[in-house]
């Protein structure tokens, strides 16, 4: 969701294996793009030229810095030496920004989807979703909804790892690991 690079994602303590896609997991994936974009701005001392390394790379925004002579990103900008991607990032970011503080104003509703409800276990052995969401009265692709990392119907080998569950669906879920870990 935040388009991280497996090589950035991973300076960032996000893992990428067969198993998992943690660039995918929504929580730990968010911490990760917070922190990278708050080292950008620590390293440009600007939130434009952050956003935009963000988006390019910093190595490729601090080269355009140097070779225009410049801190300014949208006079970077004119000068073409960034892609069309990178030159539309910064304003489109800042509009999106502008219209989610003044949606009412520019006649957009606010979603009525409500916020993502779930509880987390922590399981020590694989776990199957299909077997998982059966237990718990929901679907594989609910499951698969609230876990998107995971790239298998299954959690990985792992010491531990938590598993989300539909909210209500804990102690269910808690109880059949607990029986399952005793067989």
């Amino acid at each position: 969701m935040w388009q991280f690079m497996r090589g950035t994602g991973k300076m960032y303590g996000l893992n990428v294996n067969e198993w998992v896609d943690e660039r995918r997991a929504f929580e730990k994936s968010t911490v990760a793009a917070a922190r990278h974009l708050q080292d950008l701005y620590d390293s440009f001392d600007d939130w434009y030229l952050a956003l935009a390394a963000y988006n390019a790379g910093s190595g490729r925004i601090r080269s355009a810095t140097k070779r225009h002579n410049t801190n300014d990103f949208f006079k970077i900008a004119t000068q073409r030496t960034l892609k069309l991607e990178t030159r539309d990032y910064v304003p489109k970011y800042l509009a999106q920004l502008i219209i989610y503080k003044h949606m009412l104003e520019y006649g957009f509703t606010p979603p009525s989807e409500l916020p993502l409800l779930y509880d987390s276990v922590e399981v020590t052995e694989p776990v199957n979703l299909f077997v998982m969401a059966e237990l718990l009265g929901t679907t594989h692709e609910e499951m698969k909804r609230l876990n998107p990392e995971l790239l298998t119907p299954m959690t990985p080998p792992v010491k531990s790892y938590s598993l989300r569950v539909p909210a209500g669906k804990k102690e269910t879920a808690v109880a059949y690991i607990a029986d399952k870990n005793v067989d």
